[in-house]
């Protein structure tokens, strides 16, 4: 994770810091530290069908996660 986000922040002539609190999703860490990134986005790609307009293959695949680890995530305890 530290790999990719001193790649990003190189790219975008930011800090390290900066790069992970305003570019990368929490839920994204979260589930890299985690071990179930990889897991999580294998399902959704199987299950994608076509992804949304403009948008790249593997950028509908986190966006997906997200939607769908944002709602469980913020929903309420049973």
């Amino acid at each position: 994770m530290n790999m990719a986000i001193d790649a990003v922040a190189a790219k975008l002539g930011n800090t390290c810091a900066v790069c992970r609190k305003c570019y990368v999703h929490p839920l994204v860490i979260d589930a890299w530290y985690a071990g179930r990134l990889g897991d999580e986005l294998d399902k959704i790609e199987r299950r994608l069908r076509k992804p949304p307009q403009r948008l790249h293959k593997w950028e509908a695949l986190v966006l997906r996660f997200l939607e769908t680890s944002e709602a469980s995530y913020l929903a309420p305890p049973s």
